[in-house]
């Protein structure tokens, strides 16, 4: 995103040039706009927000780590209502009759352990997601005031200033920072003075993320209701990752999450 860390090493000893990781013993310097960004700032701070998403998805029952999985535009969006585990897309031969089903991780990994989780077939649960997205446009009007009101708060949220004021503090403390190494004077409290602001400054620029995410999630919502005059009337992978961000499957309804916010329940 064109930053720069210098001195991430520093050489050991000058006459065989060997080179070590710096812990510490020389001061390390973080450069914004150092060099021509080969990917958006913005960009790059919303893949790190959605790696870590996908490397920290909840532990079921077992205590195990679920692992992400895009296969499936249901995949890793499925929750239990009862553990809150994952759901898995899975084939299923009961009593001789086969067919594609989903049920909750826990139940399919933890023998043993008690979760009442019920299976919906793959064709049950598509069935389901699809009354849950026409159920938005059937107020069609009253919803696209709601994702309107939305997006004026979520603006109202905005971190911009924060930024800005942050990367002010980063600049004059690097700038003490030089100034103290060519005097020769202790420089560890503005070296951890820079390393705690910069954490602020990785909070600040997620949580900017976020707002814009969000924000781009109510208009993609508002302009797909525009375009609607009909039902959906077929399953669509796309359509289906564009809009739902989670669901939760309890013992006779589902909650739907939308990506703009709207959450919608569905009886079956």
């Amino acid at each position: 995103m064109g930053d720069a860390l210098l001195q991430k090493t520093y050489t050991v000893d000058c006459l065989t040039k060997k080179r070590a990781a710096n812990d510490g013993t020389v001061p390390q310097y973080y450069v914004n706009n150092d060099h021509e960004a080969i990917i958006p700032r913005e960009l790059f701070a919303r893949v790190q927000e959605e790696m870590k998403r996908r490397a920290n998805i909840r532990q079921g029952m077992d205590g195990k780590r679920r692992v992400y999985s895009s296969k499936y535009a249901l995949s890793s969006s499925v929750f239990c209502g009862h553990c809150g585990d994952m759901y898995r897309r899975t084939h299923w031969n009961n009593h001789g009759k086969k067919q594609i089903v989903w049920r909750c991780v826990t139940r399919l990994n933890a023998p043993g352990v008690e979760c009442p989780a019920r299976t919906l077939s793959e064709i049950q649960l598509q069935n389901l997601v699809l009354e849950a997205i026409n159920k938005v446009p059937g107020g069609k009007q009253g919803a696209i005031k709601v994702l309107e009101t939305n997006i004026s708060e979520v603006l109202g949220n905005a971190h911009i200033e924060e930024l800005e004021h942050i990367k002010q503090q980063i600049e004059k403390q690097q700038t003490l920072l030089v100034k103290m190494t060519a005097a020769s004077e202790d420089y560890s409290k503005v070296v951890d003075k820079i390393y705690a602001l910069q954490r602020e400054q990785e909070e600040a620029m997620a949580a900017n993320v976020n707002y814009k995410a969000g924000k781009e999630g109510i208009q993609e919502m508002i302009e797909y209701l525009k375009s609607q005059p009909k039902r959906v009337t077929a399953y669509n992978e796309q359509l289906v990752r564009k809009l739902i961000e989670k669901m939760t499957v309890y013992d006779d309804h589902l909650d739907f999450l939308f990506k703009s916010g709207i959450q919608i329940e569905i009886k079956g």
